[in-house]
């Protein structure tokens, strides 16, 4: 896996974006970038997958589109 950014310090919140839509990821990518705070973790597409990935990346923050399509919903996700 290919972190997305610099390598993250201490001090930094680990967030992981779970996000379908490419326009709307490209964007919040943008955002995030620019917050030397942040470090994002991965962009998964998938719900089935961001599940699997969850507790092995052990981010600080679960960002999660709630309209998220798939076999396993954003609000299904969530729960």
């Amino acid at each position: 896996m290919v972190p997305f950014g610099p390598m993250a310090t201490s001090d930094q919140v680990r967030l992981l974006l779970i996000e379908d839509v490419p326009q709307v990821t490209q964007y919040v990518r943008g955002l995030l970038m620019s917050q030397s705070q942040i470090k994002l973790l991965e962009v998964i597409t998938d719900g089935s997958r961001a599940a699997a990935q969850i507790p092995e990346l052990r981010p600080d923050v679960v960002v999660v589109d709630a309209l998220l399509q798939g076999r396993i919903k954003g609000l299904q996700l969530v729960k």
